[in-house]
Parts: C-alpha cells; structure tokens; sequence
C-alpha cells in the first residue's frame, strides 16, 4: 500500500491543525486560570 504525496501531506496538515488546537485550547485554558487567582 502506497500512498500518494498529497495524501501523506493532508494527513500531515489534518494532524498539525488538530496540535495546533489543543496547543491553543492549553494555552488559552492556562491564561485564564492564572488570570483568575
């Protein structure tokens, strides 16, 4: 089973969107907790 370039480059920017996410939802979920106390 091969897979074509773009196939394994979608895979890629599907993944690092979905990091990209829960890096954000982290940071922003720390930010208001030390903004709270």
């Amino acid at each position: 089973m091969s897979l074509t370039l773009s196939e394994v480059t979608d895979a890629g920017v599907q993944e690092l969107a979905a990091l990209k996410r829960l890096t954000v939802l982290k940071l922003s979920h720390q930010g208001h907790q030390s903004w709270y106390r």
